[in-house]
């Protein structure tokens, strides 16, 4: 008789073990994640600064004694590990300290990595899952990315070197968010794994993510008379941004409490997500009409080889000799016809510069 299989039914997370960073690397579930760094962070609406933790105490320290940023050149990434430490140990209870590594790369790397142009994004590598078996993680590790704003900003003079700043807290913070989840959920395949495929979104914006993010920025507000908030810098972590991003990939759209819980209204939501589409679909035939081929074009299939002596020339091996001189000209009839005639050309030159040699030889002698 086959065995009941046994389902991993994760812990909950003590408030002590997410304070003094205890936790422990894939074995929690996203929810218990979520509801871990809400109590972290929930003192940060309060009056008294003694509820807060020793490392929350610590970042308030670093960021009103060393929270400025280079102006002369705010593209660095030294600001922004500095800036990912006080992150860490103000929102996350120093749970990302040594499994996070950031870079700060140009557009075109954007690009070519992912294919789209986005302004930052987290990749995750999990023991066991090398592509070496020699090689394998001993812990899971993450590599935060941002992009480089210098060429965006540079086109649009309206943006000043505060809103650069600024994007970057945005993304930087945005990411850390997507990092605490990758390291700590639980990828087991007793039932953890299978959870997470299923109620996993294209973006990674699921609910644990919304509502965890949603305290930061609660937290992270203005101040108000009256009341003190963690770092006061009212950073907009894009939570509908992703959330449309997600429902255009293909998720599913929650029902109608969950955007108010998450103070979304539910029109705007279906307002922002009619026009990604109507976006979506503009792109989709803009490349399409670039891709179109042109009714000019000739098929080049005869006159190119892959192989032998002619490879690096274009022509068909079959309709010249080796002996002859190849230009470089563009393949079609009307470039063979040229190379034709240059061919002859060239051997005229050549007998000419044969009967001058023998000549000046001669004269030698």
């Amino acid at each position: 008789m086959a065995a009941t299989p046994q389902f991993h039914i994760p812990p909950p997370i003590a408030d002590e073990d997410f304070k003094c960073n205890h936790l422990k690397p894939l074995l929690n579930s996203p929810e218990a994640i979520s509801d871990a760094l809400i109590k972290y962070i929930s003192p940060g609406r309060c009056h008294d600064w003694s509820k807060f933790s020793v490392r929350q105490g610590r970042a308030i320290t670093k960021f009103q004694g060393q929270g400025t940023w280079n102006l002369g050149n705010p593209d660095n990434i030294e600001d922004i590990k500095k800036y990912f430490e006080i992150f860490n140990d103000a929102f996350f209870g120093g749970s990302l300290k040594g499994y996070c590594r950031l870079e700060l790369i140009a557009t075109p790397w954007i690009i070519r990595r992912l294919g789209i142009k986005t302004g930052g994004y987290c990749t995750r590598y999990h023991p066991g899952k090398g592509r070496d078996p020699r090689y394998q993680l001993e812990k899971p590790y993450m590599v935060i990315t941002l992009l480089e704003h210098v060429e965006f900003f540079r086109t649009c003079h309206r943006f000043k070197v505060t809103a650069r700043i600024e994007e970057y807290l945005i993304c930087l913070l945005h990411e850390m968010i997507h990092a605490l989840f990758d390291i700590y959920s639980c990828q087991c395949k007793n039932g953890c794994q299978q959870k997470t495929i299923r109620e996993a979104t294209p973006g990674g914006h699921n609910m644990p993510w919304q509502f965890a993010a949603k305290a930061i920025e609660s937290v992270n507000g203005g101040r108000p008379s009256g009341t003190r908030f963690l770092l006061g810098l009212e950073l907009d972590l894009r939570r509908e941004g992703g959330l449309v991003g997600d429902l255009l990939l293909g998720c599913p759209m929650p029902d109608d409490e969950t955007p108010k819980k998450l103070n979304f209204d539910n029109k705007e939501l279906l307002d922002k997500l009619e026009d990604a589409q109507s976006d979506k679909a503009d792109a989709e035939r803009r490349l399409k009409r670039e891709l179109m081929p042109s009714k000019f074009n000739a098929c080049v299939r005869d006159e190119c080889i892959v192989d032998g002596w002619e490879k690096s020339f274009g022509y068909a091996s079959r309709d010249y000799d080796r002996d002859q001189h190849v230009y470089d000209e563009p393949v079609g009839d009307l470039a063979v016809e040229r190379w034709k005639t240059r061919t002859i050309e060239t051997e005229y030159c050549d007998e000419i510069w044969e009967l001058w040699d023998s000549f000046d030889r001669g004269r030698a002698i």
